[in-house]
């Protein structure tokens, strides 16, 4: 009888902390899915309804499923998704720059410069 009702607290628990972890990822993975819809849309100026919109149409199904299945794997996704996520950290910070990158850095910096070379007087006939 004990064993019984220690394997009910386990399986609670484990159960309890499954379903914790799906709703932790599933707000996540919802707020990811929205704010990347407006990244991806800011120029036609989208609202945020527009977004909310799309995601409970398309991405609502499927993301309740992976949170789910997330949830009940929790022991190996959590660590797993801290791993990845400071693997995939690692490697966006060691990436080159591209040349579009490189070329905005450099107007901003040469803006930069002019506008200290104005405050400065320099280069100006006097």
């Amino acid at each position: 009888m004990i064993t019984v009702l220690i394997a009910a607290a386990i399986s609670g628990s484990y159960l309890a902390i499954a379903l914790f972890a799906a709703r932790s990822m599933y707000g996540r993975m919802r707020t990811k899915s929205i704010d990347g819809y407006m990244d991806r849309n800011s120029n036609y100026s989208p609202l945020p309804e527009t977004a909310v919109k799309s995601f409970n149409e398309f991405d609502r199904g499927p993301t309740m499923v992976g949170a789910l299945a997330g949830g009940l794997a929790w022991p190996a996704v959590i660590p797993l998704v801290y791993v990845v996520g400071r693997l995939m950290r690692w490697f966006d910070e060691t990436a080159s720059k591209s040349r579009t990158e490189l070329k905005a850095e450099h107007q901003v910096m040469q803006a930069r410069i002019r506008e200290l070379e104005r405050e400065l007087h320099i280069g100006e006939a006097r």
